[in-house]
């Protein structure tokens, strides 16, 4: 299709107004065809109810199908995986009726039937079994579902997945190996973030792809960073390499290893008391790496072409032999990333660990993933500071576009900055706490908060635990458990960084917001210090940049439907008193604004002024 025949895709009386509760939307037919028309690499901030997700599904499908390649994309979450399956099957049915998808997890989210059949042979408790044997029959009936897992089957889980799965494993039957033979095949594969750079330049899990999307993409470094960074334990005896004894292997070489963790630790500069800090790239750094690639990699490679040659008799064995493969593997490879001669990285000694991490992960991402590819990054929040940032990502050039809300945030979100106290002031958890009761006391729950920090939480949770209803992360359960609790109703959340962003709560599940305190990274982090050093205004360039996407993240959490309505209460008062807080609000949508202290009668008179949206 020319770009043309897919803006009528769009349009009322096409193809796609036949889904029921269709609406047109101008965002979607723009972005379909910038995509369609593309020369070089896309870049779109497309706002929560712009329809993103078939804007770029049906140029890119259309062209797999064509020209018999693959496209790809990429997300950060599970939700949003299994929502593309849908946008899939639903293009399938209207426009694609031979397009065939795939969708490709990380391996933590598959079965070993291997794993499964000697855990059915081993002692466990009451409950253990009950687990283990539900997963087992919803094996059979192909409708395992890790998300919904309840915590104590997950622990369950956690001994009969595939995560210690590889490449070559020896099961006869591996739902994991399945998938990839399904994506081989297909013309759209969806994986995740942490798949695609996990696979990187290997292509030995994904298939070569022509098109790649990148939904979420403000998670991508982040993301990239994760998966390329290592942290070791000083410890004089590696489990990777003492747990080898369970297929009847043993060694030395935690011992021999250790001196040199030592001597890396040693060269910290400026250590703290406990002997914290950065290892400078100096010329005794680079003696020490030769010396331990030369010595130790290869008989440590040699230890793990042994693993590989162990012959099972059973399938204790085998699974035994796949974990001590998989951990040993793993250990091999951060020691070759830490012990490296590499100016792009920075390395530091943290609570007893060896830590390294890539200074910018941009030409990595140009050189193993871009390469070859038509790259498309989309995300709600994809601006820093509302400009672009291509250089972090190692994206060419090519169209940018902002794609604005369907939503009135001006009638739909009352944006509340009160006169606190500063955040690190003794008293501020007593302010916090007084906001989230006022707030309940209005809205009879419906309450969320979002903490930058465990302490700050906690403090805020000891001041309500015996005056309302509360659901605290880490006390009352985990991030899915406590959502499905308070969809129910009638409580206060409160959480911490994994409740920033991905929750979807539409409707009156959530009417007031309120974020504790700014979402600026530790200063003290060395990774944050050492890419920050390389900017030219470090606060403004990486600091209150980072900060200004989490900030949209959070404030995003209310507003997710053209019928939502709400409260939104920032609590820091350095958004009102700080030259930079003008600009953090500028980041945020246009919505109705409110400087004062009257929580509580405000938020009364915004619901009762302002009914939702038709």
């Amino acid at each position: 299709m020319n770009s043309q025949q897919i803006a009528q895709v769009f349009q009322p009386g096409g193809a796609l107004s036949r889904i029921k509760g269709y609406e047109y939307r101008p965002q979607q037919v723009t972005l379909a065809t910038t995509i369609r028309e593309a020369q070089g690499h896309v870049m779109a901030e497309a706002a929560t109810g712009s329809g993103k997700s078939l804007a770029y599904l049906v140029p890119i499908v259309d062209k797999a199908i064509q020209n018999k390649t693959v496209a790809l994309v990429a997300t950060s979450t599970v939700a949003l995986q299994e929502q593309l399956l849908n946008d899939a099957a639903t293009l399938k049915r209207l426009l694609f009726p031979k397009l065939k998808v795939a969708l490709l997890k990380g391996r933590s989210h598959y079965l070993c039937p291997t794993r499964l059949k000697g855990a059915l042979k081993d002692d466990h408790t009451r409950e253990r079994w009950q687990s283990l044997y539900a997963i087992e029959k919803a094996h059979k009936k192909g409708k395992i579902e890790r998300s919904q897992m309840t915590p104590l089957a997950l622990k369950a889980w956690d001994i009969v997945d595939a995560s210690i799965c590889t490449e070559n494993n020896k099961c006869s039957k591996c739902p994991l190996r399945d998938a990839r033979e399904m994506a081989a095949k297909a013309h759209l594969v969806i994986t995740s973030h942490a798949m695609l750079i996990h696979d990187g330049a290997r292509r030995s899990i994904l298939p070569e792809f022509a098109d790649i999307v990148i939904d979420e993409a403000h998670k991508l470094e982040d993301a990239t960073t994760d998966q390329q960074s290592v942290s070791i334990p000083f410890v004089n005896d590696p489990k990777p390499l003492t747990d080898l004894i369970v297929i009847g292997i043993t060694t030395s070489m935690g011992t021999e290893v250790l001196p040199y963790l030592q001597a890396a630790m040693n060269q910290v500069q400026d250590p703290d008391k406990v002997g914290n800090g950065r290892i400078p790239p100096t010329p005794a750094w680079g003696t020490l790496c030769d010396a331990f690639n030369q010595h130790m990699i290869p008989r440590l490679e040699g230890l793990d072409r042994q693993v590989q040659s162990f012959e099972p008799v059973d399938d204790k064995q085998l699974i035994a032999q796949m974990k001590c493969q998989w951990d040993l593997q793993h250990y091999i490879r951060n020691l070759q990333l830490f012990f490296r001669v590499d100016p792009s990285y920075v390395r530091w000694v943290e609570n007893a660990h060896m830590k390294s991490a890539p200074l910018e992960v941009g030409c990595w991402l140009h050189r193993n993933i871009w390469e070859g590819a038509r790259p498309v990054l989309v995300s709600a929040t994809l601006r820093k500071l509302n400009e672009f940032d291509r250089d972090s990502l190692g994206l060419d050039e090519g169209p940018e576009l902002v794609l604005d809300s369907p939503f009135d945030y001006q009638s739909q979100c009352l944006l509340i900055l009160p006169d606190s106290l500063d955040p690190d002031h003794a008293g501020y958890p007593d302010q916090v706490a007084k906001c989230l009761r006022d707030l309940h006391d209005t809205l009879g729950g419906s309450v969320m908060c979002l903490f930058t920090s465990w302490s700050a939480m906690r403090a805020v949770d000891k001041r309500l635990r015996d005056h309302l209803p509360l659901l605290t992360q880490g006390i009352d359960g985990e991030r899915t458990q406590l959502i499905n609790q308070f969809r129910a109703g009638g409580t206060v959340l409160l959480g911490t960084a994994t409740f920033w962003e991905g929750i979807d709560m539409v409707g009156d599940t959530l009417r007031g917001l309120v974020i504790a305190r700014l979402p600026f990274d530790v200063p003290t982090d060395p990774l944050h210090k050492a890419r920050a050093d390389l900017m030219e205004n470090p606060f403004i360039d990486y600091t209150l940049a980072r900060t200004s996407l989490k900030l949209r993240q959070g404030f995003g959490r209310l507003v997710r439907s053209r019928t939502d309505t709400g409260v939104v209460v920032i609590m820091d008062p350095r958004l009102r008193t700080r030259r930079y807080g003008h600009q953090l609000l500028g980041t945020l949508p246009k919505c109705t604004i409110y400087e004062g202290n009257d929580i509580q009668g405000m938020t009364r008179a915004w619901f009762q002024r302002k009914p939702k949206v038709a």
